[in-house]
């Protein structure tokens, strides 16, 4: 009674199989039930309709993957910048127990320790390496806090592997502000999602969005309409991965404390992009996604946007009906580029 599974039929193009008609009465039969399922008409010499087929099946592993991710949480979710100390993640409980995403709770103490564990040396031989391969940026921080902040990127890589996860995200703000970025920036790039404040559903969400794109995914959330331009201006703490801007040296490391703490000024580079959402209660999620052309930002205006990861965006519907539209239907503020 209930496939449950994505479902695609095939119908060929030979009279003699009576194929589209098959098609056509059973997809009545399925729409009848109330079951959802996609179709195509060629046969396998046909590039275009392989290449549907191909990303049909991509959809049906994300899916599978959807229905069972385990995603680590490090610490808790705050958001003291609106509501104090208050974690916000909707029915948890209800998420975990339902099928999709589910949190896999580790104490800050056990990450914080696996950081300590890290040798000097081992950091070092790290940030070398992304300085060779061009990835590194323009460094503006003291050399103890590059070696701290990737310190945490073997950490992570760590817990992933102990706790068998497929993406992690991690309590930042304000108590271990800057803890993450540059690690969750490197991770990005290797197809490894790892994110800040404690986000379950943007987390997983990334996961998907990056292996349908095959590109890293950067975190962002509305803070400026541009009238003048009718444009929607995004920010975040700086994790952005270096790939989303045009050239590396408009990736600038810059320190969040006089001691500890890195975040990353960069800007998403010129080009089409989606953004995308994700939000639940009741153990049911919801999304919004949006298509849009990215007109990228000067460092001069990276900077005036309170820095971190920031993009200018484009969309077929002005900004200001746009945000009325996501007010209307309750779209979260973190939105996931790619």
């Amino acid at each position: 009674k209930d496939i449950s599974k994505p479902t695609l039929l095939w119908a060929l193009p030979f009279p003699e199989t009576f194929s589209l008609a098959s098609v056509l009465h059973l997809g009545s039969v399925l729409k009848g039930m109330g079951m959802k399922f996609s179709y195509v008409y060629g046969s396998q010499d046909d590039r275009l309709l392989m290449e549907r087929v191909s990303k049909m099946a991509m959809i049906s592993q994300l899916f599978a993957l959807w229905s069972k991710m385990k995603v680590g949480k490090i610490g808790r979710r705050f958001t003291w910048r609106t509501m104090g100390p208050t974690d916000i993640t909707p029915d948890e409980l209800k998420l975990e127990l339902s099928p999709g995403p589910s949190p896999v709770h580790i104490d800050m103490d056990e990450f914080l320790s696996l950081i300590s564990q890290v040798s000097d040396s081992k950091a070092i031989e790290k940030i070398e390496h992304m300085r060779k391969i061009g990835k590194l940026g323009v460094v503006k921080v003291k050399e103890s806090a590059l070696i701290e902040a990737t310190k945490v990127y073997f950490a992570v890589k760590e817990l992933i592997k102990k706790y068998d996860l497929d993406a992690v995200t991690i309590e930042c703000y304000p108590k271990y502000g800057g803890l993450d970025n540059v690690a969750n920036s490197w991770l990005a790039e290797e197809g490894v999602i790892s994110s800040c404040e404690g986000d379950l559903g943007h987390t997983a969400l990334s996961l998907v969005l990056q292996r349908l794109s095959g590109n890293p995914i950067g975190l962002l959330e509305p803070v400026k309409i541009d009238d003048h331009e009718d444009t929607l201006i995004l920010k975040h703490d700086g994790s952005g991965p270096p790939s989303l801007s045009s050239d590396i040296s408009q990736v600038i490391l810059k320190p969040v404390s006089e001691e500890k703490g890195v975040t990353i000024f960069s800007a998403v580079k010129a080009g089409t992009v989606t953004l995308a959402t994700v939000w639940g209660s009741d153990g049911r999620y919801k999304t919004s996604i949006l298509r849009g052309n990215s007109l990228g930002l000067t460092k001069d205006e990276v900077e005036d946007y309170g820095g971190g990861l920031a993009a200018r965006i484009k969309f077929e519907i002005p900004a200001r009906q746009l945000i009325d539209r996501m007010v209307e239907c309750g779209v979260d503020h973190h939105m996931m580029l790619a």
